[in-house]
């Protein structure tokens, strides 16, 4: 498929951006056939406001906290009963 580069308008901000050739190159076999709806600076404040400072990521969840187990206890000797 012979892929253009396309002119969009954002529909946060109203401004002009490329959706380049190699972008939809590289995203429509990924299985993305919609256009961006948004320019690259409304997309990263979007994912900021939905995710927080941007650095989304398993580790970071406050609620998921990690505690270290002590599974090799002496049991004592098992010839004592």
């Amino acid at each position: 498929m012979n892929f253009q580069d396309r002119y969009l308008q954002c529909s946060d901000c109203g401004a002009t951006f490329a959706f380049s050739a190699e972008e939809q190159e590289f995203f429509r076999p990924r299985g993305f056939t919609d256009e961006p709806k948004r320019c690259p600076s409304c997309h990263a404040a979007m994912k900021t406001k939905r995710y927080g400072d941007g650095d989304y990521n398993y580790r970071s969840r406050s609620w998921q906290q990690m505690f270290r187990l002590n599974l090799y206890q002496p049991l004592g000797d098992p010839n004592s009963n």
